[in-house]
């Protein structure tokens, strides 16, 4: 009969372990906006050879369309 008993509250706690609900886990997304104002268009004949180097060499199929530039040369 104390085997019977045993058992029977081994198994009750072992159903109520698995029954417990678990930590909800929210994740908060952060979104970064980064302004590009005053940049101005220019054509892309007017780049540094570097740009278009490294572009022709890093990126081969790849052409560039537009460029633009900002105040301190960007």
């Amino acid at each position: 009969m104390k085997k019977l008993l045993f058992v029977a509250v081994l198994s009750l706690g072992s159903l109520a372990a698995f029954a417990q609900e678990g930590e909800e886990v929210t994740q908060e997304a952060t979104e970064v906006v980064v302004a590009q104002d005053n940049f101005t268009a220019i054509e892309t004949s007017e780049l540094p050879e570097a740009v278009s180097n490294a572009v022709a060499t890093n990126y081969t199929t790849a052409t560039i369309n537009k460029a633009f530039v900002n105040k301190e040369e960007q």
